[in-house]
């Protein structure tokens, strides 16, 4: 069995830097940077997908600046 582990606070924390998108008054470039860099890597796996994908199991909510 193959596994594919994701640092998803890593991986969003660079995301947040991106451009900025918004739904209502909530930035989302965060969560849709992170869900697109998966994919990509997903993807390039091609023809031999992983059995399983690993992601962060529990938020830690912190205050926003």
């Amino acid at each position: 069995m193959r596994y594919v582990l994701f640092d998803s606070h890593a991986i969003g924390y660079a995301a947040q830097d991106g451009t900025k998108l918004t739904v209502g008054d909530r930035e989302i470039q965060s969560i849709f940077g992170s869900i697109r860099s998966v994919r990509r890597h997903i993807v390039e796996l091609k023809g031999s997908p992983p059995d399983a994908v690993g992601w962060q199991g529990q938020v830690a909510l912190r205050p926003v600046p």
